[in-house]
């Protein structure tokens, strides 16, 4: 009985003092600094997808890196907050995707018992909108459809609206006398035209100031 209570006291002391050399063997990473790498402070971004890298801190097994936008004394959002690393691997680059806007990032490192104060830096993503180009668009039909027959001479012609176009231009024309009936531009998507009877070819096309579409053309009869 003895010799199993004596047993149970030397495991006991060993679990004791191989607890307290782990504790004690943890490094104490409190005074480090983390070096940012990328993007570089003040940088201005035209990608929106972002890849944050840093420097690795000897004996810091995670890393927690957090992005607020504009700032973090004023943040209206805190866009990114997560830790990287486990006890195998350390991470030390995250990239995501963000919107046009003024960031911060920081970053710290830890460990079981200590961790770093963050460093933190601004840059802003500022992506670059490509123009549109009309020519390669077209200009889609929505009233009539094509080969419209009607008895009414009041006829609403509607198409959709165009991204990039501040206006539309609509020319109808007599097949008959190859003439043109009606020229006329408008911003909105849709006009009505008082007809007379006859067959006429109407197109549209969407134009801005330096730019535009091929005309869409369909074919309408008044009876």
């Amino acid at each position: 009985m003895d010799s199993m209570k004596k047993l149970i006291a030397l495991v006991f002391g060993v679990l004791c003092i191989y607890s307290c050399e782990e504790i004690v063997s943890v490094p104490d990473i409190s005074e480090d600094l983390i070096t940012l790498i990328a993007p570089t402070d003040d940088a201005v971004l035209e990608n929106p997808e972002v890849t944050f890298t840093w420097e690795e801190i000897e004996f810091a097994d995670q890393y927690q890196i957090q992005v607020a936008t504009p700032n973090f004394a004023q943040a209206n959002q805190v866009v990114l907050d997560t830790i990287l690393g486990d006890s195998l691997q350390t991470f030390r680059s995250f990239t995501t995707s963000l919107a046009s806007n003024n960031y911060q990032w920081r970053v710290r490192g830890f460990n079981n018992n200590f961790q770093t104060d963050y460093t933190t830096q601004s840059f802003e993503v500022a992506t670059i909108e490509v123009p549109i180009n009309l020519s390669e668009q077209s200009v889609v039909i929505l009233a009539p459809e094509d080969n419209f027959e009607s008895a009414d001479t009041m006829i609403g012609l509607s198409w959709e609206a165009l991204e990039g176009a501040n206006l539309y231009r609509i020319i109808i024309t007599d097949t008959v006398g190859n003439s043109i009936f009606l020229e006329q531009t408008t911003t909105d998507t849709e006009i009505t035209v008082d007809f007379v009877s006859g067959t006429y070819t109407w197109e549209v096309r969407g134009e801005n100031e330096s730019q535009n579409t091929p005309y869409t053309q369909q074919t309408i009869t008044i009876l």
